[in-house]
């Protein structure tokens, strides 16, 4: 898939995505899209633009409040990350997911590391 397509489809299985802005300017898209209606499982996701790196202080910040608040909701979440992103590994391992050993995934069997973190 592209970036694009990854964002259609992440957008349209969110119920609530966001956008995260900084004095105005678009920094992020996020949101967690859910297994089912029935379970407390979510898939977080994040589009972000190089503004993140720019501002990453009040990103991170802001992050540690979103956390909180998906802990409300969900009592698991879990998703994959390329690992060639290393900025996102380290940020994901910051927000205290654990990040798993690469894997090939998807349809170009690229190595992607599974991420996941209980909430309860």
């Amino acid at each position: 898939r592209t970036p694009l397509q990854a964002l259609d489809q992440s957008l349209a299985a969110t119920f609530d995505p966001k956008a995260g802005l900084y004095k105005g300017l678009p920094v992020c898209i996020y949101g967690v899209a859910e297994v089912s209606i029935l379970s407390n499982i979510g898939i977080p996701w994040l589009v972000g633009t190089d503004e993140i790196e720019e501002h990453s202080r009040y990103f991170l910040r802001q992050n540690k409040y979103y956390m909180k608040e998906l802990g409300r909701k969900y009592h698991y979440l879990i998703n994959f990350v390329d690992a060639r992103n290393t900025v996102a590994i380290r940020w994901l391992e910051w927000l205290g997911f654990e990040v798993h050993p690469a894997l090939p995934y998807g349809p170009d069997e690229m190595p992607f590391h599974r991420f996941d973190i209980g909430t309860i």
